[in-house]
């Protein structure tokens, strides 16, 4: 199969973008009975209004600190080089082989490698300050933050897929030393 590994790639790369794209949208990376909270709002059931859910924004709670604003801009930032990876996965399939095009592969292993690094930073940290007690006893990690986990993982992944994709190239003969 021609360029099958660079194809395995892409779709490792838009399944990673979907994951870390909802965990980013959700609001739930931290739930405990009628609370959960994400990176942009926190949200809880009204009990005296027949369990009507309310959700205000984390800018507006007291205990809003800036390095929510650093999960959400390492997050954002694990998407736009995710989305320029899967730029870089599309121009390599659609040329034809030779150095360049060999160029955009290895590119896409540095781009990948940051996505995944940029990735497991913000969810460290979401980690540690929940770990250091910033949240309320009683939160638990919720299906958000799994899910933005699981994409940090699967883009992390790519780099291996790519590298044999590299590996079988016909331009540098049929197989490449790593």
């Amino acid at each position: 199969m021609l360029k099958a590994f660079a194809k395995l790639a892409l779709f490792f790369v838009v399944t990673a973008i979907v994951c870390i794209v909802v965990g980013l949208a959700t609001p739930e990376w931290l739930s405990k009975p009628g609370h959960y909270q994400g990176l942009w709002d926190y949200c809880f059931y009204l009990t005296h209004t027949g369990g009507k859910k309310t959700c205000m924004k984390l800018e507006k709670r007291s205990d809003f600190e800036g390095w929510i604003q650093a999960v959400r801009a390492l997050v954002i930032l694990s998407v736009v080089t995710s989305l320029f990876d899967l730029i870089l996965l599309i121009f390599y399939m659609k040329r034809d082989d030779g150095r360049t095009n060999l160029n955009r592969i290895r590119a896409a292993i540095v781009v990948c490698i940051l996505s995944g690094a940029l990735c497991f930073s913000a969810v460290i940290v979401y980690a540690v300050q929940k770990h250091n007690g910033h949240f309320n006893k009683g939160y638990n990690f919720s299906w958000s933050f799994i899910l933005t986990s699981i994409g940090g993982g699967v883009i992390s992944l790519v780099p291996i897929v790519l590298l044999l994709e590299i590996r079988k190239s016909r331009i540098l003969g049929s197989y490449e030393s790593i």
